[in-house]
């Protein structure tokens, strides 16, 4: 989905709520520690799997937190209404 949605020049914002909608999805009806492993897995997505020039996964500033925030907060969100 972020392929096709990288290809079709789509703002990054959509991107993101793209991926928090299916964060949400998958988060729906799970304990707290699966649904922030989820939300993990999300931001692994938004960030290429590599952000720096040697290949080493980390955050590259302050949009980078703020992603993962949200999609944690999405999750925990999710996984605490369906309990």
């Amino acid at each position: 989905m972020l392929d096709v949605a990288r290809l079709a020049g789509t703002s990054s914002l959509v991107q993101v709520g793209a991926i928090a909608a299916l964060v949400a999805g998958c988060s729906y009806h799970v304990g707290r520690v699966v649904a922030g492993c989820v939300a993990a897995i999300g931001w692994l997505l938004l960030n290429g799997f590599v952000v720096h020039q040697f290949g080493q996964l980390g955050f590259a500033g302050a949009g980078d937190v703020v992603r993962a925030v949200l999609l944690v907060a999405v999750a925990l969100a999710v996984a605490e209404r369906a309990r």
